[in-house]
């Protein structure tokens, strides 16, 4: 009975020790005021001014962005597991309409989808709360469909590199956890969500 419950204190040791050494992070969250809409609102703008300018139509778009969810995975690097790399996939789409002089032309509906190769540093690392700072680098893909009151359907599709600053970040838990990250780009100006460390 001796040899059995030390055989398994022995195991149960090694196992807590690898967890301890964990290597692979995989998180899920969600964020908001990413680049995306901030270069719709940017788009819309100067559309608006130049219309006004050229005393065409004045076009004006009435719209609601959903959270931009994403799932990363990162490994870390050194040997202290401060420096951390991997990638995500980012989605956000956008529902509402389009008027034109202030009469309603149509519906709109925008997918964005990002893929980025992302890289952080932990500066502060305990057993169960990190704190970091990192930048992504990605490819965003857009498609828009247009849905006029009179008229045929209208699909576009466009693309843009695009980066996610993260200003702060901060993880709590030792296998799963939470995180909060405050910087600007596909994720969002704020982003939170779950990681699970193995």
């Amino acid at each position: 009975m001796q040899k059995t419950l030390l055989v398994f204190a022995s195991l149960l040791t090694l196992n807590l020790t690898s967890l301890a050494q964990s290597k692979h992070e995989v998180s899920l969250g969600f964020g908001f005021g990413t680049t995306n809409e901030a270069d719709d609102a940017a788009s819309t703008t100067m559309t608006e001014f130049f219309n006004a300018l050229f005393l065409l139509e004045s076009y004006s778009e009435d719209v609601k962005y959903s959270a931009a969810w994403h799932v990363g995975y990162k490994t870390f690097l050194t040997k202290k597991q401060k420096l951390a790399v991997g990638a995500t996939f980012a989605y956000q789409s956008v529902k509402g309409n389009y008027s034109y002089s202030g009469e309603k032309a149509g519906d709109l509906h925008r997918n964005f989808y990002t893929i980025a190769a992302e890289a952080d540093y932990r500066y502060i690392k305990k057993e169960k709360f990190h704190l970091y700072s990192g930048l992504g680098l990605g490819y965003t893909f857009g498609n828009e469909t247009l849905t006029p009151i009179a008229g045929s359907e209208q699909k576009t599709s466009s693309g843009n590199f695009d980066l996610q600053i993260i200003g702060i970040g901060a993880r709590y838990g030792n296998n799963v956890g939470g995180f909060m990250e405050l910087g600007f780009g596909y994720k969002g100006i704020i982003c939170a969500g779950f990681f699970f460390r193995r």
